[in-house]
């Protein structure tokens, strides 16, 4: 291998660079010794961070279990809750139904009417002509919904009998079958 040389700028010619000077004050100490440590430190060491590791990853999993159940509680609560949420919302349709506001209203001793009249609260002032409504009997109400409400007990759902006489294609009765058989079980793989 050849040694570099440095390009002056006067000539073009190169040369070796200059060896470095060496230090002479530097000596070795006889009698001077590294203390050695005993093995056994470095093995408790080892084994201590080992055991560590292993009681930090433990714990690690034990909350991760925890969180687990707390979640599947949670779920368990929300699909309660949602349950209860629709049960409710099917009963409020249900009691807000037409049929049955009518039927809860002629309990109460109410009467419908045709004869509209209102009362303007700015001035007080009535608009219309009221007259009083005649009392009903109480299955006339389920024979004057258009629409029979299958969800309430307690109101007639057949149809009137001039509606049967007249042959009317849209009073037709749904006859229900109670089921008394088993419901066939699905096929899981």
């Amino acid at each position: 291998m050849s040694t570099p040389r440095a390009l002056t700028s006067r000539s073009s010619t190169w040369h070796a660079p200059a060896a470095p000077e060496r230090r002479t004050d530097l000596t070795i100490v006889p009698g001077v010794t590294r203390a050695k440590r005993p093995r056994i430190f470095y093995a408790a060491a080892a084994v201590t961070a080992i055991l560590g590791v292993i009681a930090a990853q433990l714990l690690v999993s034990l909350m991760v279990t925890r969180g687990a159940y707390t979640v599947q509680a949670l779920q368990n609560t929300q699909t309660h809750v949602q349950r209860e949420y629709q049960a409710a919302s099917e009963a409020l349709a249900r009691d807000s139904s037409p049929q049955n506001l009518a039927a809860k209203a002629h309990a109460l001793g109410m009467v419908s009417t045709s004869n509209v009249a209102y009362l303007r609260l700015s001035d007080g002032k009535v608009l219309g002509t009221p007259k009083a409504a005649k009392k009903v009997a109480a299955n006339s109400v389920a024979q004057k919904s258009l629409v029979p409400d299958a969800l309430l007990p307690g109101l007639d759902q057949k149809t009137p009998k001039n509606a049967r006489a007249a042959g009317a294609a849209g009073a037709a009765t749904t006859a229900t079958t109670p089921f008394t058989g088993t419901l066939a079980s699905p096929v899981t793989r």
